[in-house]
């Protein structure tokens, strides 16, 4: 008769028990243990977080974006003065008027 090479039945209860060097946890057991995990990782960003310092740097990113709309406004309207002045001074050079 050959020898049956199956491992035991391993008793719910024991499900904490080490098998060979890899230790084996309840899925409840692991579940908890990445709440808690994601659980100091919030905390740890709440505590960091600075009102202050977010502020300054979205007022100073609007500042900075209003900037660049008032440069990009004042190149259209410079370049509309520019066609303006070329089709006025085109059509005021024109030889049949």
């Amino acid at each position: 008769m050959a020898a049956s090479h199956e491992l035991p039945a391993t008793p719910p209860a024991q499900n904490l028990e080490t098998h060979g060097r890899r230790k084996l946890r309840s899925p409840e057991t692991h579940r908890r243990e990445l709440i808690d995990t994601v659980g100091q990782t919030v905390q740890t960003i709440v505590e960091s977080y600075d009102r202050n310092q977010e502020a300054s740097e979205l007022a100073a990113s609007v500042e900075a974006a209003v900037a660049q709309t008032a440069l990009l406004e004042i190149g259209a309207v410079s370049l509309g003065v520019l066609v303006t002045i070329a089709v006025v001074s085109s059509t005021l050079d024109s030889p049949g008027s």
